[in-house]
């Protein structure tokens, strides 16, 4: 399906929290979350257990996932079950799928999780970001990681606002 969370006004604030195996924004167990569109607010999206915080549910696959504006995004990858901890959802990506990797005895090496996926942040601005997080089962940070917005050109006119300044030799200090 397509999905659009808009925010006109730039203030509102949105918690997406996944239930069994779905994802916090995107598919439910064995589903996939497709054309997802963030246009702005404040959202924190955390994937139920193994889903995505936004994409795909367990073993579903999530794509074609947008953030834009002045949008403030945490995503917050869904964890395993509580007693046998064997993988995770993608912050933003598919849920887990079980792709665990094991040596040629057997053993569990590491645990596999849902695959990351990048968001298409071209049109995300300067107060824009995706903050993304990863817990251990302690609850404990695992891996934490961000991406930040760009200055965007002005529409109403045709200059680039990153062109260094005529005279310029574009060295900036």
């Amino acid at each position: 399906g397509k999905m659009t969370i808009t925010d006109e006004n730039e203030n509102g604030k949105l918690i997406a929290t996944g239930g069994n195996y779905g994802a916090g924004i995107g598919g439910g167990d064995s589903d996939n979350g497709s054309n997802i569109t963030i246009t702005g607010g404040e959202i924190k999206a955390t994937g139920g257990q193994y889903g995505a915080g936004i994409g795909g549910g367990y073993w579903g696959r999530g794509r074609n996932i947008t953030v834009s504006g002045a949008a403030q995004v945490t995503a917050v990858a869904g964890k395993s079950d509580e007693d046998n901890f064997s993988g995770f959802g993608a912050t933003i990506g598919d849920g887990y799928n079980g792709g665990d990797t094991r040596d040629d005895d057997g053993n569990l090496i590491s645990y596999g999780s849902g695959k990351e996926v990048q968001a298409d942040i071209s049109g995300l601005t300067t107060t824009g970001y995706i903050r993304h997080m990863i817990y251990n089962e302690d609850g404990s940070v695992k891996q934490e990681w961000w991406e930040y917005g760009h200055l965007q050109p002005d529409p109403d006119t045709t200059e680039n606002p990153n062109a260094p300044a005529e005279g310029s030799n574009g060295v900036s200090l």
